[in-house]
C-alpha cells in the first residue's frame, strides 16, 4: 500500500470508529435514561404507599368519629406530599420536578385508592 492510501484508510477508520462510538453512546444514554425514569417512578410508587399507610395510621389514631371532613383530608394530603418529597432520592426528585409537583399528589391519590381497594 502506498503511504497516501494508508493515511486515507487510517482517517476513514478513525471516522467510522468515532461515528460508531457516538451511536453507541446515544443508545446507552437513551436506555439508561429510560431505566432511570422507570426506577424513579417505581420509587415514587413505593414511597407513596409507605407514606399513605403511615398517614392513614396516624389519622385513624387521632380521629374521634372515624370520619374526615374536607379540610382534614386536604391537610393530610399536604402532610403526605411533604413526607413523600422528603423520602425521594435526588434522581426521583428530578423526575418529579420535570413532570411537575402534581405528580406527587397523583401518586398519593393512587396509593390511597390502592389502600381502599385492599381494605
Amino acid at each position: 500500500m502506498t503511504p497516501e492510501l494508508t493515511e486515507a484508510a487510517i482517517t476513514l477508520s478513525a471516522a467510522v470508529t468515532t461515528a460508531l462510538l457516538a451511536w453507541l453512546t446515544r443508545i446507552i444514554t437513551t436506555r439508561l435514561g429510560v431505566g432511570t425514569a422507570r426506577d424513579a417512578a417505581l420509587e415514587l410508587h413505593l414511597a407513596a404507599e409507605t407514606v399513605v399507610r403511615h398517614v392513614e395510621q396516624t389519622a385513624r389514631a387521632e380521629a374521634t368519629d372515624g370520619k374526615l371532613d374536607q379540610k382534614e383530608r386536604e391537610e393530610l394530603k399536604r402532610i403526605a406530599t411533604r413526607m413523600l418529597r422528603e423520602q425521594l432520592s435526588n434522581a426521583a426528585r428530578n423526575i418529579v420536578t420535570q413532570h411537575g409537583e402534581a405528580a406527587l399528589g397523583r401518586a398519593i391519590e393512587a396509593a390511597v385508592n390502592r389502600l381502599k381497594e385492599r381494605t
